[in-house]
Parts: structure tokens; sequence; C-alpha cells
């Protein structure tokens, strides 16, 4: 059976907020092991209309069918071909369900306003566009959007271009992305303002609705401090000119580690005088971390599989709290590391029904929920900190580098992480 493998996407959305709809045209270029006649690519909730594949210098229609139930467009390929390259035209929804692409609503001078975000993970960057929507599937991205001119955009990489249009309109194109997972892109519209600054090689931004970028000092200094740490620590420097952590009104998850583009519930992300408490600070502090980790632990290096996430989240738990304390020693942050993650990873152990950090199964039989969380999250950071005592920080650090440096924008299984510690302790773990 073929292998087939994204090499890279061009992707241009033109939002409509009257009507909260998109419409969408995606290229895909495609390579396989072997000739085929037929692709599958992930859709849900999108209204195909066009579907092309280049011949020579000019595309040619393709005849497709779609399995809404299985979340499938199939493509009829009109010769058989190992690399190809496919258009696609199609219309989506800005929906209201905070997943896919969304729109959150926030309140300005007493009028219901909306800016347009995306939420990826798990599997939810086929409402935005047709494309293979696993971890696995890794590919570099060319992000558009024709939007109104009153509007900003944010993606996973610096503006390249702006264009004025018609009606009022304007087209941006950014930088293309470095090789990575689809539920990694962000796509970000509407009434930004910007907190910003920047060091000799990276632009850091708070972007938030109107009215808000004066509760962003701490955030975008703690972003910029987590950068420096990583590198450091890794010694690889991040891949992308900027880092952007945007404050979005209608959040489901705390934060989400979108590459170089960090989304954050309100409260997560902005500190309000007289209101966020010491707690709500040191909280801010290592979601920050925590996320900022991800750019190495998830986004650098990433799951083959959703079974592995724990390479993910355990890494990025361990993190949260190792740059919090590097740059607040007074906070004490171990002694709640030890009264949250390993009590909380000690208490869903001892159920009957529990299971490892790598989870069983595979594929969507292997998603973050309520039981699984403590286990990913918190046991698996417990258990890399007990890895790290035991061998020694040079050791563990050692491991890590190795682990990081020899699988970079690749994605991994569990056994790529102890090859990186046995190689740090001349197979010693073996």
């Amino acid at each position: 059976m073929a292998k087939i493998s994204p090499i890279h996407y061009s992707i241009r959305l033109e939002p409509n907020f009257e009507k909260f709809n998109f419409s969408g045209l995606t290229e895909i270029s495609i390579i396989a092991t072997e000739p085929i006649d037929k692709i599958e690519l992930n859709a849900h909730e999108l209204a195909v209309w066009k579907c092309q594949v280049k011949k020579e210098k000019k595309f040619i229609e393709c005849q497709f069918s779609f399995n809404p139930k299985k979340q499938i467009l199939s493509i009829d390929l009109p010769e058989v071909k190992s690399d190809l390259v496919l258009k696609i035209e199609y219309m989506g929804l800005i929906n209201d369900k905070l997943v896919g692409l969304y729109r959150s609503k926030y309140i300005q001078n007493e009028e219901e306003k909306f800016i347009a975000v995306t939420q990826f993970e798990e599997d939810h960057a086929r409402q935005a566009f047709p494309c293979f929507d696993h971890p696995s599937m890794k590919a570099t991205f060319d992000i558009e959007f024709v939007i109104d001119k009153k509007f900003s955009g944010i993606a996973n990489t610096r503006v390249e271009e702006e264009t004025d249009l018609k009606n009022d309109k304007k087209l941006i194109k950014f930088k293309t992305t470095p090789k990575m997972s689809s539920y990694l892109l962000f796509f970000g519209i509407g009434d930004f303002e910007y907190l910003e600054a920047s060091s000799e090689a990276i632009r850091y931004r708070i972007a938030t609705t109107p009215g808000k970028t004066q509760f962003a000092d701490y955030a975008l200094d703690f972003g910029r401090k987590s950068i420096e740490f990583g590198e450091k620590y890794t010694g690889i420097k991040f891949p992308i000119d900027k880092l952007d952590q945007i404050a979005v009104p209608d959040f489901a998850f705390g934060a989400m580690e979108n590459y170089a583009a960090i989304t954050y519930r309100e409260n997560i992300l902005l500190v309000y005088p007289g209101i966020t408490s010491k707690a709500g600070i040191e909280r801010i502090a290592e979601v920050i971390a925590h996320e900022v980790a991800h750019q190495w632990f998830g986004n650098l290096v990433s799951p083959v599989d959703w079974k592995y996430i724990w390479l993910n989240e355990s890494f990025a738990t361990l993190f949260g709290y190792a740059i919090a304390d590097y740059y607040h020693p007074e906070w004490q942050i171990w002694e709640g590391f030890l009264a949250g993650e390993v009590d909380s990873a000690f208490e869903r152990d001892s159920l009957l029904e529990t299971f490892p950090i790598e989870l069983p199964g595979k594929g969507e039989n292997t998603k973050i929920t309520a039981a699984t969380a403590p286990i990913i999250y918190s046991k698996g950071g417990a258990i890399l900190q007990m890895i790290q005592g035991y061998l020694g920080e040079d050791k563990f650090k050692k491991g890590i580098q190795y682990f990081l440096n020899n699988h970079k924008f690749e994605c991994v299984e569990s056994s790529a992480y102890w090859q990186g510690i046995e190689e740090a302790t001349d197979n010693e773990t073996n």
C-alpha cells in the first residue's frame, strides 16, 4: 500500500463576519511511495465545490465524494500519479463551538463584536481546510487572508506582504512555516491591539481585544524569559522570528501551544491590578512556561500518534514548573508540584482502571480526556522529575538535548526519548 505524505500547503481564507462563514482555497503538494489513483483527506463541515489536480502547468477537474460520518473527502485522480498538487475550493463556518475556526465575542462600547480564531488540537484543522489531519503528517504551510482593512491577521509566522484590494479589503501573506503538524496552525482575524517588544532575533507580542494591552506587561516579559530559558536549556534556537501570545475572550481550554502563536483564556494571560491574586500570577507564569516549553516538546518534535502525547504534555508540565521556579525561586513552586501534580497522579493511578503514560490503543481512541489528563500531565511530569533526580541534572539535560537535536521537525514514538537517555548515560538505563 502506498504511503502518502503532504509536503506543502498553500491556504487562502476570506472570512465574512456578517454571515459567519468563510471561503477557502487550499493547494496541497503530495508525494506517494508508488503511483495512486485516489486521495483521501480529512474535511468536516466544509462545502467543497471544486477539486482539481495539476497536470503539467494547468489544473484539471477531478471527481470527488464526501463521507460526513468519517469526515473523509475522497478525490479520484484522472491518471495514476506518485507526486501531485491538489487545488480545492470550498466554504466553511466561523462557528460558535470553540473548535475549528470559530468566533469569539467581546463587548466594546456596549456593542457586541467578534474576532475569529482557531483551536485545531486534536483533529479540528479539517474544519478550516481539507488536510491530512494527523500529527504524523507534517508539512510546511503558506497562509494568506483576504480581510477587511480595519482588521489585522495573526498566523504562525510574521507577515511577509500586505496588499490593498478593492472594496476595503486587503491581502495578507505570511512567511512559510517550518515543517509542522496541522493541529499547531493558528489563524486569528479581527480588531486586535498589540503590546510589543523585540530581542535581537525574535519579536514578542501580546494580542488582545481593544483596551486590554494595558494588562499584558507581565505576560510579555515572562514569555520572552521563557523562550530564553528554552533556548539555553535545549541548545536549540527558536526556529520562528516571532512569538505571539493571544488573549481570547471565549476559549475552551486554559491555553494552546500553536507554533509561535499561543492562545490563552484572558484571565490566564492578563494581570488585572487589584484583582489578579499572587496565586493568579503564579498560575499565569506556570501556564506561559508550559506553553512555551511545548514549542520544543510537541512542536519541534511531535508524537507520531496521539498515544505518545505524553512526550508533549509530561515534558511541558515539568518545564512549566522549572521555568517558573528559575525566575521566581521565592515562590517555592516545587512544593505546589508535589501537592498538585504528584498527588493528582497518585489519586488517579490508584483507580482500578488506570493506565500507563503511553496510552493504550491508537489513533481516535487515545484522546486527552478528564480521565487521561492526570496520567499524561501529572504522572508523566512526576516520572520525568524522578528520572531527573536519579540521573542528575547534567545527564538528564544531555538526554533531552540528544532527543531534540536528533529529531528536529520529525514525529517520534516514546523509544526516541529513551534512546536519548541511553546515549546520555552510556546505556546505563537500558
